[in-house]
């Protein structure tokens, strides 16, 4: 960087011109303008003595001293004396000649005692021979030492999902809580790679700021600044503009970012972008003209120029990111050009462009995302970079575009899965309410009606456990595009849980409303008569619906949607297919619900629940072969309670399950007990429910109650009803084998009031068929119930089972059964169920011996 100059107190012009290979001396007064206009802050400065001999306008500006006071001054003057030994050492390394320039952010102080980060480029300009004086070049990068990033967002049920997708985008994100210590809860891969973070590095944003920031003022001016954006995030549209940022990464590498945010109630969603390349390629675009010329042809950031609204220059990289083939495509062309009618916000391009340059226009430089056009006709996002050059009258526009394309739609992604259920494409829960909170109160200041359906399909659960888990899923999504087909645009459906679904209904007439309302739910219940094909397969399900009108049902959104629930669980009781209005007196019937389910929590603490025992006879010997056990509840304040009156209530709440399991264990502790004490053949008969049977604990519950209470298996008889047997039959079929394998005894029981089936009988292999009391008290009344008998006991015969009557009341009816082959027999012909110790009394006062 040589030139020849003959004064010794040459003018910033001069030198620059002599820089500039010797430009004409007519050129001289539009490089000084040049030079004056440039963004850059310029100084020439004497190498030895450190002294100012000249400097362009924007470096008055910048340092906030005149002109005449800054002739002369050393730049010791007004360096920190912190930055200043850095400064000194890269000014020694330059006069040496060790290195060819230097580039370093340090403070200056201004005459009323504040100070600003600059980012300066120092060259030196050699005479002779020599460096005698060199050129700084600085930029007021203040603002950008006053950010720092934060983000929330709710991953709440998708997780896995959500880092998979988080971990594939080729941009760095971070999830981080709004509350209290403002967790940081995720990091992505390429997060990882850029900083060398990872999370257990930076668990909370204080502990990031103090790694990521490491000098004290900084970390308090961004986060100020940053806390003041984030502020009014929350309070209005919920986006956080991009922001540059100076990153300390933990190899101690210092990144220029672009650090923008999303607010979704109480998460922050940040992205940021790398852009230490950019920021270094400007500094060098402002070290010279000549400089400027180059890297912009040069860089691989897309840069054009315009000039009174239309493009002058583009460098390569502008016309690969546009796919222009040659410079002459674009030269001429306005940005209205290469944008679209509309901006994603709905702002026509030709209203916000105009309003962008003047922002540009009042403060030097603006930054935007921008949606434009490439050549092919393809649509993509750009964040740009504006920066205003004046000259001679004219309007020189320097932009720079980052194609940001990958980022938007993966926080676009992103935002869906966090709003949307992954499976159906629906709207979540949390979506839902939102959305019905909204239309209440837009049903509020309307004086409008709206209704609130809840929907949910009957017995799914069989169909998961029937056909697996994957066709389930695919029935789910089948369910949800079928009930979309139901829906007004302005009605909302979305996806609560499983199989559990609402809509929101706007604009229900105020006039015969309920049977509007009835008429939609009985076209809903008729589309599902049809199958939903999945895999070549037809699967038929069926809906129950609940439903809630505002006002009259609730004025709120959550009194709508527990009243709306509390219809559906009644329209389940009903039974399938079916749908209910809410009605006041069904909180009632919930209420009744809940308080059973609470006194039955409780009665397990308090060991409230005991068994009574029903002998059963053999009736050839008259001898007493088993028990069967059945609950009783003492319940305070209403006596010995039978389980007619609590155990359909257990069943549905699913309590069923405690309860069975401390049955097994009391009956069999009790059986262990008479067998040590010397009744060793007795068999103990335990009822098991539906809902027992279908969890996956039983197996082990069982095999528990025989370990704890040393029980022989051969001694347990487990009773199942014949609906239990006729659903799912490969489950079925593994649990009877793991039992029978282990040497317990199994029953059928109320045989002949189901579906009765020679086939299961066969498959499933059990030991004993229970004789419905239905069929035993008509004996001698109805001689189809006779034949029914006989043919239960031949059946039973002929398939190697015992048969058990239930429900005998007198001596005549004992009789008939054992002429017709009846193996043993249990009623009030024999004794009532009883507690252990009156079982014990009966059996000594009556002289039966097990």
């Amino acid at each position: 960087m040589e030139y020849d100059h003959q004064e010794q107190g040459g003018n910033l012009t001069d030198i620059v011109m002599g820089m500039t290979l010797k430009k004409r001396p007519s050129s001289a007064a539009r490089l000084r303008a040049i030079l004056d206009q440039a963004p850059l802050g310029i100084a020439l400065t004497d190498s030895l003595t450190g002294r100012i001999q000249d400097v362009n306008a924007n470096f008055v500006t910048i340092t906030g001293r005149k002109r005449k006071d800054l002739l002369g001054l050393a730049w010791m003057d007004f360096t920190h004396p912190d930055d200043l030994r850095a400064d000194l050492d890269q000014m020694a390394r330059l006069i040496a000649g060790e290195i060819p320039y230097f580039q370093m952010d340090k403070r200056y102080l201004r005459p009323d005692g504040s100070e600003i980060w600059i980012g300066m480029t120092v060259a030196p300009v050699t005479e002779a021979g020599a460096p005698r004086r060199h050129i700084s070049m600085i930029q007021d990068i203040t603002a950008a030492k006053r950010m720092q990033e934060k983000l929330q967002m709710d991953l709440a049920a998708n997780e896995r999902q959500l880092r998979k997708i988080l971990n594939n985008i080729p941009t760095p994100i971070c999830v981080n809580t709004l509350g209290g210590d403002q967790r940081i809860l995720f990091v992505n891969e390429q997060f990882v790679a850029t900083f060398g973070y990872e999370l257990e590095d930076i668990p909370t944003l204080d502990t990031w700021a103090e790694r990521a920031y490491p000098d004290d003022h900084y970390r308090r001016i961004s986060f100020d600044e940053w806390g003041q954006a984030l502020a009014e995030a929350r309070s209005g549209h919920g986006e956080i503009s991009p922001r540059e940022y100076r990153v300390t990464c933990k190899d101690g590498h210092v990144r220029d970012v672009l650090i923008s945010g999303r607010v979704q109630d109480d998460l922050l969603l940040v992205s940021l972008i790398d852009i230490s390349a950019l920021k270094q390629a400007q500094a060098v675009l402002r070290e010279s003209e000549e400089r400027f010329r180059k890297l912009f042809e040069d860089t691989r950031l897309a840069t054009v120029l315009l000039e009174d609204g239309r493009y002058i220059a583009a460098n390569q990289a502008a016309l690969a990111m546009l796919r222009f083939d040659h410079l002459d495509q674009i030269i001429g062309l306005t940005p209205g050009d290469l944008s679209p009618a509309l901006q994603p916000d709905g702002r026509s391009s030709v209203e916000k462009a105009a309003d962008l340059m003047r922002l540009t226009r009042e403060s030097g430089t603006q930054e935007a995302e921008w949606t434009l056009i490439r050549a092919d006709g393809e649509h993509f996002i750009g964040h740009v970079t504006i920066t205003q050059i004046p000259q001679g009258g004219k309007e020189l526009l320097h932009i720079t575009t980052l194609d940001i394309t990958e980022q938007k739609n993966a926080r676009d992604q992103l935002e869906f899965l966090v709003f949307r259920d992954a499976l159906t494409g629906l709207p979540n829960r949390e979506f839902g309410q939102t959305r019905l909170e909204q239309e209440v109160a837009s049903a509020s200041r309307h004086q409008a009606s709206l209704a609130v359906l809840y929907l949910d399909l009957d017995k799914f659960k069989y169909i998961n456990d029937t056909h697996g888990h994957r066709v389930g899923d695919l029935l789910l999504q089948g369910v949800a595009l079928r009930l979309s087909q139901h829906l007004r645009a302005a009605d909302t459906l979305c996806r609560l849980s499983a199989d559990e679904f609402m809509m929101a209904l706007l604009e229900v007439r105020s006039d015969h409303y309920l049977s509007q309302l009835a008429s939609i739910c009985e076209r809903i219940l008729a589309s599902f008569a049809e199958p939903i094909l999945i895999e070549g397969r037809q699967l038929f399900t069926s809906l129950s619906i609940g439903v809630a009108v505002y006002p009259q049902d609730g004025s709120d959104c959550e009194s709508l949607m527990r009243h709306a629930h509390t219809a559906l669980f009644e329209a389940k009781k009903s039974g399938q297919q079916s749908y209910r209005f809410f009605e006041p007196h069904m909180n009632d019937d919930l209420l009744r619900f809940v308080q059973i389910c609470d006194a039955l929590r409780m009665a397990l603490e308090r060991k409230e629940f005991v068994l009574h025992y029903q002998p059963q006879i053999d009736l050839r010997t008259g001898r007493v072969v088993g028990v069967e056990a059945l609950i009783r509840w003492h319940r305070p304040g209403h006596g010995l309670v039978m389980p007619g009156a609590f155990i359909e209530t257990a069943e549905e709440s699913g309590l069923i399950i405690p309860i069975g399991r401390w049955v097994l264990a009391e009956a069999c502790r009790q059986a262990a007990a008479w067998h040590a004490a010397g009744w060793h053949r007795l068999v103990m008969a335990v009822n098991l429910s539906a809902g027992q049977f279908h969890q996956p604990q039983l197996r082990q519950d069982v095999m528990n109650a025989l370990d704890d209470s040393g029980l022989d298996p051969a001694f347990l008889d487990l009773e199942l009803t014949e609906s239990i047997l006729l659903k799912n039959e490969q489950l079925v079929l593994d649990t009877v084998a793991y039992w029978k394998e282990r040497h317990i005894q199994l029953s059928i029981d109320d045989f002949g009031t189901g579906y009765s089936s020679l086939a299961y009988l066969k498959r499933f292999k059990v030991d004993k068929l229970k004789i419905d009391r239905s069929f035993i008290i008509n004996l001698f009344k109805n001689d189809e119930d006779r034949a029914i008998v006989l043919a239960m006991i031949q059946i039973a015969r002929s398939l190697n089972l015992r048969t058990i009557a239930e429900g005998v009341e007198d001596t005549a009816l004992a009789e008939q059964l054992r002429v017709m082959g009846c193996d043993e027999a249990q009623g009030y012909l024999y004794a009532k169920a009883l507690p252990a110790a009156d079982l014990e009394q009966w059996m000594e006062d009556t002289g039966h011996e097990p």
